[in-house]
Order: structure tokens, then sequence, then C-alpha cells
């Protein structure tokens, strides 16, 4: 495999909807897929959103999100193979069948999933196979290309350390979706290829409630456990993966100063899940709870069903 390390594209002008459901998710990546390798990036990453119920974020174990994936996967290699030149039969074998690292192939199409450092020297013969003109995915890579990625080789010489991390850090990322939570808030990330980076946060709903005390009126407002709320742009020219400070300097844009972490929320409204985020600052959200009255303590003397006393 013939190493070229990954360039930033040029600042495109496309923006990308950000996909509300699993099916819009694959179709989307599909195509992000396709226009890639139409401009000759065949050997792709493609980090899809994995969930429990429609598009919420879930990570759980190693198995169980491999459940979840697969029939991701297999939409999503189902729609590539329709492609001219990707058709053809597809198998499926596990290459390290403990950490669920799975092999779909072709001769023109070849995807693996949750691919790990360790399997980096297979992964590299997988593309390698047809002269090098094979289209090969690789999903959900278990690696961090924001450090240092040869802990995780410790087993193998120094070169071949180099040459796997090398090997990871030539992959261009054409379609990511991912959820993550930055000092209390839900933050997507989408990549679609050729587009840029762009960020959300989750704006949850708002509940209004009026109470009336003669002349006077108060107005409190609360998040809406029942409201879908809505998913808000934070960014859509970012020029490679926002870091955590990245992604803590967009929300501070947006909410007009310092983001507030749990302790300060707490402090300010009694409770840890805080207010609506992105609220309007003319009108600040604040919690609404009822209190529950507090039971008395039993009386030790008495029964306490008939409550008679007992002597």
């Amino acid at each position: 495999i013939s190493f070229i390390e990954s360039k930033p594209p040029a600042p495109p002008q496309t923006t990308f909807p950000l996909p509300t459901t699993t099916a819009a998710s694959i179709d989307q990546a599909a195509l992000a897929v396709q226009r890639a390798f139409a401009d000759g990036i065949r050997l792709q990453t493609v980090e899809i959103l994995l969930r429990d119920n429609e598009m919420s974020a879930w990570p759980g174990g190693i198995q169980q999100q491999f459940r979840v994936a697969l029939p991701m996967i297999e939409s999503l290699l189902m729609q590539l193979k329709r492609s001219p030149g990707l058709e053809g039969r597809i198998t499926a074998e596990f290459l390290d069948e403990t950490d669920c690292v799975g092999l779909w192939q072709s001769e023109r199409l070849a995807a693996v999933v949750f691919p790990t450092a360790e399997t980096i020297p297979a992964l590299m013969k997988v593309g390698d196979a047809l002269s090098g003109e094979r289209l090969t995915l690789y999903i959900n890579p278990q690696w961090q290309l924001d450090g240092q990625i040869v802990s995780d080789l410790f087993f193998i010489g120094y070169e071949e350390r180099r040459r796997s991390e090398r090997f990871a850090r030539s992959l261009e990322t054409t379609y990511c979706l991912e959820q993550r939570r930055v000092i209390g808030s839900e933050v997507r990330i989408l990549r679609c290829y050729p587009g840029a980076w762009q960020v959300y946060t989750y704006v949850e709903g708002v509940r209004v409630d009026t109470t009336k005390d003669g002349a006077s009126s108060i107005t409190l407002r609360t998040p809406r456990a029942t409201s879908s709320g809505e998913w808000r742009m934070l960014s859509a020219s970012e020029q490679s993966r926002p870091t955590y400070e990245r992604l803590v300097e967009l929300l501070n844009a947006a909410e007009g100063g310092k983001k507030q972490g749990w302790f300060d929320r707490f402090l300010r409204t009694g409770h840890v899940g805080g207010s609506g985020r992105m609220a309007n600052a003319a009108a600040p959200v604040e919690p609404l709870e009822p209190v529950e009255p507090v039971e008395p303590a039993p009386d030790k003397d008495k029964d306490i069903i008939t409550g008679e006393r007992l002597d």
C-alpha cells in the first residue's frame, strides 16, 4: 500500500443535512462513499452512529454494538454493490471474533467493522487486494488518532509499528456521524464527503406555565420531557475533526458566554440537568418540579394497618 497522508479538503460550498433516522444516515453515508470513490479515494474510514432506539447515541459493549451495527453495515453494502464496478457476491468472516472485528468482501468491495490497532497488518492486506483497486471501508475503527496509537502495537517491531500508524493516518474519513456529550450538552458531528465537518447541538423543547395570584402572574419555563426538541447548527465549515476544546468554544459562542459545568448548573438550578440548552437569554429557563409531600415517620407504638396502639 502506498501511504498518502490525508489533507484537509478545500473549503467546500455544500452543507449536508443532519440525518434524524438510521435509514437516512446510511443513505447519506453510501452517497458520500460513492463520491469519494469516484474521486479516487478507495481506502476510506466510515463512522456510523450506533443507537438502541431511533438515532439516540448508545455506546454499549462491543458485542452489543456489533449486533446493532450488523444490519446497518449490510444495508450500506447492499447500496454500494449496486454501483457500476462494485457488483459481486459478498462473503463475511471474522478477523478477530473476540473483538468483533468483522470482514465483508467481494472482488471489488470490502468492509471491515471495528478494526483494531492489532489487526492493522491484516487490514493492509485487505486493502492491497485486487492490485490495490478495491474499494475498502474501515467502519468505526477502535483506535484513536488524536494521540499515539503505537502503544497498542507493543508486540511488533518498531518499523512495523511505524508502518501501521502511517496506514491508520493515511485513511480519509469520508463519512462520520458522531454524538458526544460536551459539558452537559449533546453534540453531533457530521462529515459527509466532500463537505467540511459540521457541528450541531441539541436544543430541548420548553414548556411555559403561567400561574395567577390575584393581579399578579408568574411565568415559569422548564425543559419539556415530551418535546422532541431540535438539533441546531453551531458550525458548517470545520476543516478538520473538531477537538473537545473546539466544541466547547463553539458552545460558548452560541450561548453568549462561558459554558457551565454540571456543578455550576446545580448551584443555579438545584439539579444537575440544568436548564434547556441554548435558551433565550431574555427568558432564562428555570426548573419547575413538584415538591413531594414528606410522609411522617411511622409510630412504632401503633399497628401500621389498623392504627391501633400496641399495648
